[in-house]
């Protein structure tokens, strides 16, 4: 399975809740192939990922996004991921990651 938000012109803000898109209940040994992908939305200015969010997924992927500024991840989220890539995000000016991300 994937998340994918792609050419959402008018996106401003992305807020995932703490423990959501999560399959396990601790730190799994391995990933699952699921993606979570951002690309092409050029107004998105903030993303706020809650603790034990994504902690199974494979994938994070930010790309495109012209008008992004700060970009949070809270504890244990993607802890086992094979995949980040963050490209092409010329205004980003924070990142907070927690432990284990």
């Amino acid at each position: 399975g994937s998340l994918r938000l792609g050419g959402m012109m008018q996106l401003e803000s992305v807020v995932i809740g703490e423990g959501s898109f999560t399959m396990c209940s601790a730190i799994p040994a391995i990933s699952t192939n699921n993606a979570f992908v951002i690309t092409n939305c050029p107004k998105l200015k903030t993303i706020a990922i809650a603790s034990n969010a994504f902690m199974d997924w494979g994938e994070f992927q930010l790309k495109n996004m012209k008008g992004l500024k700060e970009l949070n991840v809270g504890d244990n989220c993607f802890c086992r991921c094979r995949l980040t890539v963050l490209e092409d995000l010329p205004s980003l000016t924070s990142i907070e990651l927690g432990i284990d991300v």
